[in-house]
């Protein structure tokens, strides 16, 4: 059974009053092996999605809470997470998390980023590689990588990580 979070009005604009959370997600491996920081910021990206999943202020929302860019960067690198280089981000599972009646669905107004997405089999969010941008310096300070880009090696990956907290 899904878990219901109650909603909240910021910035005078109503938001859901109700949002569920998978259990299919929540409760798998991947996700319990985030940090506790990481877990947090993903519910709060949960509660502030518009009805397809879609946030446009994430980098708020981790000042907000006080979770740091590698609890952002995990959640992009395990794919709970898309950033579009517009800095948009969409829940890449919000269709598992959330169904919505049609008499009470708003479609998001990030048609240009919901444009790149396919949906999955598992209703999960797709990025369709033929639309991902090859570089470029997003909102949220990272780089976007491509074929020709040329900076794998020095992006934030699940891989490094350790290195980064560490120093190991």
């Amino acid at each position: 059974f899904p878990v219901t979070i109650i909603g909240l009005i910021i910035q005078g604009e109503k938001m859901a009053e109700r949002r569920m959370m998978s259990k299919k997600i929540i409760h798998s491996d991947a996700f319990l092996d985030l940090p506790t920081s990481t877990q947090n910021l993903y519910f709060h990206l949960l509660l502030e999605a518009d009805d397809e999943g879609f946030v446009n202020s994430p980098k708020r929302i981790q000042r907000t809470i006080g979770a740091s860019d590698i609890d952002s960067q995990l959640l992009i690198d395990k794919k709970f997470i898309i950033l579009f280089q517009s800095g948009v981000i969409v829940i890449k599972h919000w269709r598992i998390h959330n169904y919505i009646q049609n008499d009470r669905f708003k479609p998001t107004s990030y048609i240009d980023e919901r444009s790149k997405l396919s949906i999955e089999k598992n209703d999960g969010y797709k990025l369709d590689t033929k639309c991902t941008p090859s570089i470029g310096e997003d909102r949220l300070g990272e780089f976007s990588i491509g074929e020709d880009s040329g900076v794998e090696d020095i992006m934030p990956t699940s891989s490094n990580i350790a290195y980064i907290v560490t120093g190991k």
